[in-house]
């Protein structure tokens, strides 16, 4: 082609001038796809190191790959051509966000949850909320199919976050997990440097634990309801109207489930 002889000399004399490639590229940019990812892929061989190219090209990919169903051919090569730019990119946080949505799109759950674990391998301490933000979503979407292993990514996600604990606690009261999440407030309640994030006192959460009890007395095992309400009485001398009918409650649930 006439048109592309001019661009192709360039790159005979700059084969590694990222430049010429994305000019050569947008002289290219009406051509088919495979036309186009062609030239991205000859451009990423000579250029592996570089950020820009690898980005625009999969950006591309996936806005391709959208007007297709999961599982299509366009989407595993798509899949394949971050899996190649992760060689070079693994330190670069934005490819590995564009990729797991992308995984996430497509329903892919194991392959989703092994690539979140790379990428907190991958990347320094100080990225990881970018991609625990991601992760946390991906958990609470799946945690009524996989609850035992979204519960895992919530216990790795509090010893990155200790002060978030209280989203561990509502995930697992939402997915039916009460003896944890009791658990896991009777922690946070125990914990004098413990600062709530929802803006809670520590007579809330003591509530919080003790309506948890009530509710839930043949579910919650690893605690006993009585002498943490009655705790609770001694601790909150101005709330024991509340505290003394939780226990009362608490009586009247276990003698009606007998």
């Amino acid at each position: 082609d006439e048109q592309d002889r001019p661009f192709e000399e360039e790159l005979i004399r700059n084969p590694h001038n990222v430049k010429s490639w994305l000019r050569y590229i947008s002289m290219k940019a009406k051509s088919p796809p495979k036309v186009v990812y062609m030239l991205y892929e000859r451009a990423v061989k000579q250029l592996p190191g570089s950020y820009k190219l690898w980005y625009r090209y999969l950006r591309l990919r996936r806005v391709h790959s959208r007007s297709l169903c999961p599982g299509s051919i366009l989407h595993e090569e798509t899949n394949n051509a971050h899996e190649r730019a992760l060689v070079t990119m693994h330190k670069m946080p934005r490819i590995w966000i564009d990729y797991l949505m992308f995984l996430m799109s497509q329903g892919l759950i194991t392959r989703t949850r092994h690539a979140f674990d790379r990428a907190l391998k991958a990347l320094p301490i100080t990225q990881h909320d970018r991609i625990w933000n991601l992760y946390l979503r991906f958990a609470d979407r799946h945690g009524h199919k996989i609850n035992e292993t979204c519960v895992r990514i919530y216990r790795r996600y509090v010893k990155f976050a200790p002060d978030d604990m209280e989203r561990f606690v509502n995930f697992l009261i939402q997915h039916g997990n009460a003896n944890e999440a009791a658990v896991v407030l009777s922690e946070i309640i125990n914990d004098d440097s413990f600062m709530s994030r929802e803006g809670k006192s520590k007579f809330q959460l003591w509530n919080q634990l003790c309506n948890l009890l009530v509710k839930n007395p043949l579910k919650i095992t690893s605690l006993k309801a009585d002498p943490i309400i009655r705790q609770g009485i001694h601790r909150y001398t101005d709330q024991v109207g509340v505290l003394w009918n939780s226990l009362a409650d608490y009586h009247i649930r276990c003698e009606n489930l007998a």
